[in-house]
Formats: C-alpha cells, sequence, structure tokens
C-alpha cells in the first residue's frame, strides 16, 4: 500500500501545523510547544503497517498505535 493512499484513511482531520510553537497557544494547551515547527498527527484512526512502524522505528519517531475500545 503506498503512503499516499494510507495516509488519507489515517488524517481525518487530526493534525496541527506549527508556524512558531514557542508562541501558540494551541501548542501550549497541547503541551508540543518545544517541538520544531511542521505537521504533527494528534491522533490515528488505523494501526499502520509492520513496514511503516518499521520506517519509524528506523528514523527515530514515536508511533503510537490507536486504541481500541
Amino acid at each position: 500500500l503506498p503512503l499516499s493512499d494510507f495516509i488519507a484513511q489515517i488524517l481525518a482531520c487530526r493534525i496541527i501545523s506549527l508556524m512558531d510553537p514557542n508562541r501558540s497557544w494551541a501548542a501550549r494547551w497541547l503541551r508540543i510547544g518545544r517541538f520544531i515547527p511542521g505537521c504533527y498527527t494528534l491522533a490515528v484512526s488505523e494501526e499502520l503497517p509492520e513496514e511503516y512502524q518499521g520506517m519509524c522505528q528506523d528514523n527515530n519517531v514515536q508511533y503510537f498505535p490507536p486504541k481500541r475500545p
């Protein structure tokens, strides 16, 4: 499954873009004010395929699978 196809499935309006994290009230509220500028996923609805979980691990990106009720 190409990453672009998968992203459309998991990112249902649950991202935040930070241009100036130090001055952003939203970044402070989410406790991400020390992050570097960029786009961040706040929540996902599906678990990443193992291939992409491995990519996250290889690049020191923290991945937390979605919590199931």
